[in-house]
């Protein structure tokens, strides 16, 4: 899965979707990353949509789903 980075966030450093599995991956800094699961599509494209701030905004809906640690 390619990851896609996201500048403008002060949380995440990319994240990356697996839409056959609707699995998202988010890497956050400090090489922190983890899988959520079952994500619908458009939260993926909100957390990487360019806008300011973008955890603020889709994290708490995102840590609504699964999350697994990947090492």
């Amino acid at each position: 899965m390619n990851l896609i980075p996201i500048p403008q966030s002060t949380n995440v450093l990319a994240a990356g979707y697996e839409p056959t599995t609707s699995t998202l991956v988010v890497e956050f800094h400090k090489n922190r990353r983890y899988s959520y699961a079952d994500v619908p599509i458009a939260l993926f494209h909100e957390l990487t949509d360019g806008h300011p701030h973008p955890w603020t905004r889709t994290g708490p809906r995102i840590k609504a789903h699964v999350a697994t640690p990947i090492h």
